[in-house]
């Protein structure tokens, strides 16, 4: 077919055509003014944990040269591996912990300790405590999500309002 003729047929369907645009344009613009807004943060740890330090006397570590003064040739040990590996499964403990209830109400305690002692207060304009006062541990818990990549634990934390 040439151009011509598509446009022919195009033409002659102009009301299909004008119909899907006008339709999409109306559940568009419907979405948009009905969804409200979502504030997002996100918070990055990197967990390891502290490698046991070399040391050439301790025996096992260090070969055996007959005198207890002078140690002998560093062995390698996989001490290092094994406390990365291990910081892998500690995130995947973090992020169940992250999802519990338990921390969820942790969280909701600490918030209103630090508003009860004037840490946490309302700036000009903003009634972020009352706000505070009105979440419970399951406002928290919804909030919060938990994420891991090898031994990065994400949390992303999502709240109605920028000012909470």
């Amino acid at each position: 077919m040439e151009l011509k003729q598509y446009w022919n047929v195009i033409w002659k369907r102009r009301w299909l055509v004008l119909a899907i645009v006008g339709l999409t344009a109306i559940l568009s613009a419907f979405m948009f003014l009905t969804t409200k807004p979502n504030y997002e943060t996100q918070v990055r740890f990197i967990t390891r944990q502290q490698p046991s330090p070399d040391n050439p006397t301790t025996s096992g570590v260090a070969g055996t040269s007959g005198n207890p003064d002078t140690p002998g040739e560093m062995v390698f040990t996989f001490d290092r591996y094994y406390n990365w590996f291990g910081s892998e499964f500690l995130v995947d403990d973090y992020t169940q912990i992250v999802e519990s209830d338990a921390f969820a109400g942790s969280v909701w305690t600490t918030i209103n300790d630090r508003v009860a002692s004037g840490e946490i207060h309302d700036p000009i304009g903003m009634p972020l405590v009352a706000m505070i006062q009105k979440l419970r541990p399951g406002d928290i818990k919804a909030g919060l999500e938990a994420d891991r990549k090898q031994r990065e634990l994400r949390i992303l934390i999502t709240s109605p309002s920028k000012e909470l």
